[in-house]
């Protein structure tokens, strides 16, 4: 089986233009307000960004400039060597999910562990609040590996665990936490329902509501070896089971090692899923993604569009990381 591609995560820069230059947030009182021409407005003027011409100093409102501190550095607090606490991560309001996908549980090598962190509003500091381990942990599980965040809801990926002795299926979990009592509790264990040895169920994974959408990048679909799939799964009720909707989905256009499932964005009634060895033409490991909808009639999901970057060449691994907002 093909390694799977690490997660990248890509920037999208957007630039917001004016009086010829790039705007920066800037306070009005600095000399170079017009940086790529200071001299194009004279003495007592500056240039006002948004309607493009020199106005007097004084007539210019203040604005102040954005400024990012780094407000905590998080660790484990059983934090061991080679842990890799941090290789994955999810962030819900107040509240921060880290993997350690091969931290050690108890005398269970590599079974890994994801830990939540909560801000104290008064304080303005992070504490762990919790340790999120499997009920049945085992050695080399991986649990940890993907993580995703929903309000009082967290789901952990274990792609490397082997459910019914099936060598690397994967698996994932599902936790709950009690708004009452702040603890954190096991409500389901994920499996695919057709899962196999070395899907790596577990790729990747998202999570909205009470909708779950976990990616088995080395699944081999439509007779195609790691081509890849994606599982959805719902939530009959608050504090309800955990169900698999329908049976996988994998485009009907995947080829062999095209690792879909291995980045998953989800968004209400929208998901977004990244197939990043696939070939576009002649154009070996180009990428694509898929746009995926749920029907309001049935609640199932369906493949509304295929995605490729326009000017993708071989090995750009389009689709590596993707986000989606709707």
């Amino acid at each position: 089986m093909r390694k799977i591609l690490s997660l990248v995560g890509l920037s999208v820069v957007g630039s917001l233009l004016g009086c010829g230059g790039v705007f920066r947030p800037f306070a009005y009182a600095e000399p170079d307000n017009c940086a790529l021409n200071p001299g194009v407005c004279g003495a007592g003027s500056e240039c006002n960004f948004q309607r493009e011409v020199c106005e007097p100093s004084v007539a210019l409102p203040q604005v102040a400039r954005p400024v990012w501190r780094q407000q905590a550095k998080l660790s484990a607090s059983d934090g061991g060597i080679g842990d890799f606490f941090g290789a994955a991560s999810a962030l819900s309001g107040d509240t921060v999910l880290l993997g350690a996908p091969f931290s050690d549980v108890e005398s269970t090598a590599n079974a890994g562990a994801a830990y939540a962190f909560v801000l104290d509003p008064d304080h303005g500091v992070w504490k762990q609040q919790a340790k999120l381990v499997a009920g049945d942990a085992a050695t080399g599980a991986l649990a940890g590996y993907a993580l995703a965040l929903a309000g009082d809801t967290a789901l952990l990926t274990a792609r490397a665990a082997s459910p019914g002795g099936v060598a690397q299926a994967g698996a994932a979990y599902l936790f709950a936490r009690s708004p009452v009592a702040a603890t954190w509790v096991q409500q389901a264990k994920l499996v695919a329902s057709d899962g196999a040895a070395g899907d790596k169920f577990g790729s990747q994974a998202a999570l909205a509501a009470d909708v779950a959408v976990v990616g088995a990048a080395a699944a081999d679909s439509l007779g195609k070896p790691d081509a890849g799939a994606v599982y959805f799964f719902a939530r009959t009720a608050p504090g309800g089971t955990w169900m698999q909707l329908q049976p996988r989905l994998a485009p009907a256009d995947l080829g062999p090692g095209d690792n879909f499932g291995a980045a998953i964005a989800l968004s209400g009634d929208t998901a977004l899923v990244g197939a990043p060895l696939a070939d576009q033409g002649n154009s070996a490991d180009a990428g694509a993604a898929y746009v995926f909808v749920r029907s309001a009639a049935s609640g199932l999901w369906t493949q509304q569009a295929k995605l490729v970057a326009s000017g993708g060449a071989a090995g750009d691994a389009f689709g590596s990381a993707v986000a989606l907002s709707v």
